[in-house]
């Protein structure tokens, strides 16, 4: 019995909550810092946090059955700890029997083959064959060698990440063939590359290095027998002897040309300055490829593992051969031959998928990527017809779910596709138990959340210093952002909505603009000057503005690797192009990038140092593009989706408009606004006419996403909710609370004004990226707070929402470098607005709540740091205590219903998208611990753990958890499939609040403890 309370005990509880919350924690570190595979060795799959999820899930059933007899009181309990137990279950189901596979097809074929993320030895002997699992094991892990004494074999070496060292070497065996080993030297990159040529296998014979194809043509063939596509150069070898080399060279613009050379000496092909050299010859070789530890260990671009294989028998002892990823050998051992590949493990369909065709959609004018689709075919028994798989539609067959997953990259058309294959045994009870789950947290939160209790009235003072505590956490991360002071008295609202193709939609040149400013200066306006104006002021007088500082730089590596001049941030393009330094990492760049074409690069993940060396070099880009015209794409393509031709294009449909923007200009530099205003006019008309599918709409959206910036809502929103919050403080009259309630609701209106906006220029709602996420939480802090408000009449809470969501808003109307306020287009996963909408919009608001349970801990931690004087002026400072962390209970309720339901939808979504539940992914394990991190505060609580004061203290720290999964993921790790949303930035401002927020919890903890012990 002592051991059943002990399991069914809620300390248990808090300690595995805890654990599982550290180990969720260690494991995005372990994915962030190396991949996605070392975590899940590490972590996800390794037996001690099974272990904890286990005995979590026997603290549940325990918990519940100490209970018994249930009666109707136990029924929100019981409800959210079933579904628990269903996730769980279901979860187990699915690693135990699940299918979850990648499935590759090219036009025209069929397959039905799935490739797992396993390794297996597929092994045929006498006739019999049999697969052997191989696990994976992270770099530097020892290896124990593995043997098979029923196949007479053992692994005996083990690379996690291995390099192919190609040889050749003589063999008499009977399937030698020639072998070549050339030498590519010079060229811009001065490449120094060693290739092999080989025929004895055809995959073998010839070799692709991005634009150069080099072929070894088999024995009895001459020259001119291979083919090269368009635009490609080749070299095609006839060996006719060691000591005679005949090869044919063909340059990129068919140009031909047939030399000879022999083995040593080295051959100028006339292309790209590069040199051939054929130092090696065999005339009877076999493959010799040795293997060695990769140096690029970890991450997407890392190496396949290879392992050394090597026979059992005492009587032929045999040296073993190497086996990198889908190769094939033959191990000899006496007179017995196996025969082995070492392959990824494959399972194969019960039907077969043939693609018709794949379809590739881009936004107008780039090559940026809108949707893709596969029409397939289902090759089954009574299946013809075609269907389609596009992203966000799977297609459902036999119980098994095909997924459009990604596609592989070709030109000038992809014509493969790769589908993700999800077998999911255990999705009914993970989606059901999610649903009793819910269900169960908001019977839980609810049953009592009616009961209203009354707070005694706080001085003006307390509550006044503890939120402008609050406020100076956050002020660290940026000041206030200038308003743009207009730089003329000129009327812009015409030229503002002229229509651009920029970014995969049609803008007005205004938001163009803007864009560039932020660009190209890092700040939405630079010395006053509206955006349009200095635009215009850029291309009428491009030399002044060149020697302009205008450019920023804030990383203190790439001042000093620049050698520039450190007490400055900013900096001119003509003193950044002059730079030695920088021209060497411009040159290197290009190298690089030319490499890439080559297809002989190792990928590394850039540093802060060189995305903002990348950088400086695109923003001076943007700055000449502007200045040339090549940026104003304005002369629409009558071709649909086709980019529209910019200023700078020398064809008869952009001469009208260059001439009008020509005299635009001079008009500008004369100060003639007529007209000015008159040729804005016929640019914008004669750009209107020759748009596509122009509606009478369309104009009436360029003149709304012109309002929105002109009227700038948030902004307005921010500095009212500021000065509201300040009268919520001081508001000890009627007409002080009149003005704050004013002033609140007005702030609100102009946030939901602001997002309606929005929601119509972009046509999805406003939850894309970083900026919208903070301009939606701070929103959700004032929808919280009213409804909190109507419940409780606190004017405590709608004064604390009103300084977080102004505090919000002045982070991200502050960083406009780094919370990206523009408005773009939705990479493919996310064009699907019911799920973006249900998912984003619920998480969000789970941090809106927390965001108000911060506000209101702070205001109480307030109280403790006062706790002597108030207790000295006769308050009752335990009510107080324990009414401010009721209200703070109230709004960790919302947080952790919403964060609980936007969890349970991201994996709805993730399984809709993408094809399984839970990958693991850092978003949403870290979204998970926020969630623990609460929940285990709460049954803390309830356990006897966290008294009034520890309530407070824990749910500030625990704010904590909610920057890491709302900012650290995206802007720290930048690792998972959520790679669309991250970014870099900010860092200093977020540790700014995180240290401040840390010192004022131990400042409290101090005062509180000295307190405590005088009162004792």
């Amino acid at each position: 019995m002592a051991v059943f309370r002990f399991l069914a005990s809620l300390k248990l509880a808090v300690v595995v909550i805890l654990s599982l919350t550290a180990s969720l924690a260690a494991g995005t570190l372990i994915e962030s810092y190396y991949d996605i595979a070392t975590g899940k060795y590490w972590v996800y799959r390794a037996f001690w946090f099974h272990f904890v999820l286990f005995t979590l899930g026997v603290n549940i059933v325990c918990s519940a059955f100490s209970r018994w007899p249930w009666k109707k009181r136990h029924l929100p309990f019981l409800l959210a700890h079933l579904g628990i137990i269903m996730v769980l279950v279901g979860s187990w189901v699915t690693q135990k029997w699940g299918l979850d596979g990648m499935l590759k097809v090219s036009e025209g074929a069929q397959s039905s083959i799935v490739e797992l993320d396993q390794y297996q030895l597929q092994l045929e002997h006498a006739g019999q064959r049999a697969n052997i699992d191989f696990k994976w094991l992270p770099p530097h892990v020892k290896f124990s060698p593995i043997k098979y004494p029923e196949y007479g074999f053992e692994i005996d070496q083990y690379l996690a990440r291995a390099d192919a060292v190609i040889a050749f070497e003589d063999s008499q065996d009977p399937q030698a063939a020639l072998a070549m080993g050339l030498k590519i030297q010079g060229g811009p990159m001065q490449l120094d590359q060693q290739v092999w040529l080989w025929q004895g296998d055809p995959s073998w014979s010839q070799i692709t290095l991005g634009p150069l194809k080099m072929v070894l043509l088999p024995q009895g063939m001459k020259l001119g027998s291979a083919k090269n596509d368009k635009g490609q150069a080749l070299i095609e070898i006839e060996p006719t002897s060691k000591n005679q080399i005949r090869i044919r060279l063909v340059s990129v613009r068919g140009e031909t040309k047939t030399l000879t050379t022999k083995v040593g000496s080295s051959l100028e092909t006339g292309w790209m300055e590069l040199k051939l050299t054929v130092d090696q010859f065999f005339q009877h070789a076999q493959n010799a490829t040795q293997f060695t530890l990769s140096k690029n260990l970890y991450g997407d671009t890392a190496p396949p593992p290879a392992i050394h294989v090597k026979a059992l028998s005492t009587t032929a002892p045999s040296n073993g051969m190497w086996m990198g990823l889908g190769d094939r050998v033959e191990l000899a051992y006496g007179k017995q031959v196996l025969s082995m590949a070492f392959t990824q493990k494959r399972v194969m369909l019960p039907f077969g998928l043939e693609l018709k065709e794949f379809h590739l959609d881009h936004y107008e004018g780039t090559m940026n990527p809108s949707s893709f689709r596969s029409d397939v075919k289902i090759v089954d028994q009574g299946e013809h017809e075609v269907k389609t798989i596009s992203m966000n539609e799977p297609l459902a067959h036999r119980g098994i779910t095909l997924y459009q997953a990604s596609y592989v990259p070709e030109d000038p058309k992809p014509k493969t596709s790769i589908f993700s294959v999800n077998q999911d045994p255990g999705r009914t009870a993970k989606y059901t138990g999610s649903l009793i789950l819910i269900l169960g947290v908001l019977l839980l939160f609810g049953r009592r959340y009616l009961e209203k209790k009354k707070m005694e009235k706080t001085t003006v003072k307390n509550v006044a210093l503890g939120l402008l505590l609050l406020l100076s956490t956050v002020s660290s991360t940026e000041c206030f952002a200038e308003l743009p002071k207009q730089a003329s008295k000129w009327d812009w609202s015409v030229a503002s909505e002229i229509p651009m193709q920029s970014g995969g939609r049609i803008k007005p040149l205004d938001s163009f603009a803007r864009e560039t400013v932020l660009y190209v200066t890092g700040s939405k306006s630079y010395s006053g000057w509206r955006q349009i104006e200095m635009m215009f002021s850029w291309m009428s007088d491009p030399e002044s503005w060149a020697n302009e500082p205008l450019i920023k730089i804030q990383n203190e590596d790439v001042k000093r690797q620049l050698m520039l001049d450190q007490t400055r941030n900013r900096y001119s393009a003509n003193e950044l192009i002059k730079n030695q330094n920088l021209i060497q990492y411009a040159e290197g760049l290009s190298k690089r990038e030319r490499g890439v074409n080559l297809g002989v690069t190792n990928a590394v993940k850039p540093n802060a140092r060189e995305q903002e060396l990348k950088k400086i070099l695109d923003r001076i880009g943007m700055f000449r593009t502007i200045v040339s015209g090549e940026a104003l794409t304005l002369i629409p393509n009558r071709k649909p989706g086709k980019p529209w031709n910019s200023l700078a294009t020398p064809d008869k449909e952009s001469t009208v408009m260059r001439a009008i923007f020509a005299e635009m200009i001079s008009s500008y530099q004369k100060g003639d606004l007529d007209y000015f205003t008159k040729l804005a006019i016929t640019g914008k008309s004669t750009i209107e006419k020759e748009i596509l599918n122009w509606g009478d709409s369309s104009p009436k959206l360029l003149s709304i996403e012109a309002l929105y910036y002109r009227t700038n809502p948030f902004f307005y929103a921010m500095v009212l909710y500021l000065v509201a919050g300040l009268l919520w403080l001081v508001s000890t009259n009627k007409f002080a609370t009149i003005g704050a309630w004013v002033g609140t609701l007005t702030a609100f209106a102009l946030h939901a004004y602001g997002f309606t906006l929005r929601c119509i220029i972009a046509g999805r709602p406003p939850v894309s990226n970083m900026y919208e996420s903070v301009i939606w939480v701070s929103f959700g802090v004032l929808l919280f707070a009213f409804i909190l408000y109507f419940i409780q009449k606190q004017k405590l809470i709608p004064g604390v929402a009103s300084v977080v969501a102004g505090l919000m808003l002045l982070a991200a109307d502050a960083s406009p470098a780094i919370l990206d306020p523009n408005i773009h287009p939705l990479v493919p996963v996310l064009r699907s607005n019911y799920w973006l909408t249900i998912h984003v919009l619920t998480i969000t608001l789970g941090y809106a709540g927390f965001a108000l349970s911060l506000g209101i801990a702070n205001v109480t931690l307030f109280n403790y740091f006062r706790e002597k004087a108030l207790r000295a002026s006769g308050v009752n400072f335990t009510a107080r205590v324990d009414h401010l962390n009721l209200m703070t209970y109230r709004a960790m309720q919302f947080g952790v219903a919403f964060l609980a339901a936007g969890t349970i939808l991201g994996g709805v979504w993730a399984d809709y998208s993408w094809g399984r539940f839970w990958g693991w992914d850092p978003k949403e394990v870290w979204a998970l611990i926020a969630l623990l991190t609460y929940i285990a505060i709460l049954h803390g609580r309830f356990a006897g753990w966290v008294g009034s004061f520890g309530f407070a203290i824990w749910t500030t720290v625990s704010f904590l958890s909610v920057i890491m999964a709302w900012y650290g993921v995206n802007f720290v790790l930048g690792v998972g499939l959520h790679s669309y949303g991250f970014s870099t930035g900010g860092g200093v401002g977020v540790i700014g609040f995180v240290i401040t927020q840390l010192s004022w919890v131990g400042i409290v903890t101090a005062v509180r403890k000295t307190a405590t012990q005088k009162f004792a």
